[in-house]
């Protein structure tokens, strides 16, 4: 019986931890788009918004395939900061490939978040 109990209060422990939210109020979005497309070879530029509730002290943005290097340490930025980037469409690339650009948002109390955005290639 106790052996059962353990494993009832296992599972309950590690359905809790799951449950819980890890975004710490960061986001971030793509701004005046719903999604990127962009031809082989094409030039695309683009803005992210970027938002934390305790304040932005980190942005990096990458994409090695799109040709995106992106690092940036701020001063806490309250209230968020938007971000202008151009992403390469390499000239090997096939309609429908899809490439990924990574960003991570650290905010001031040393919490991160991660969001993976996707180009298509039309």
């Amino acid at each position: 019986m106790k052996v059962l109990k353990l494993v009832f209060v296992s599972a309950l422990a590690i359905f809790s931890l799951a449950s819980c939210s890890d975004d710490f109020g960061i986001n971030a979005e793509l701004v005046e788009v719903e999604s990127l497309e962009a031809s082989v070879g094409e030039e695309i530029d683009f803005s992210l918004k970027l938002e934390a509730d305790s304040g932005i002290s980190q942005i990096v943005v990458d994409s090695e395939a799109l040709g995106i290097d992106y690092f940036e340490n701020t001063e806490n930025d309250p209230g968020g900061k938007l971000i202008e980037l151009t992403a390469i469409v390499p000239a090997d690339a096939e309609t429908g490939d899809e490439y990924s650009i990574d960003v991570e948002v650290s905010d001031a109390a040393g919490n991160n978040q991660k969001e993976v955005f996707t180009l298509k290639v039309i």
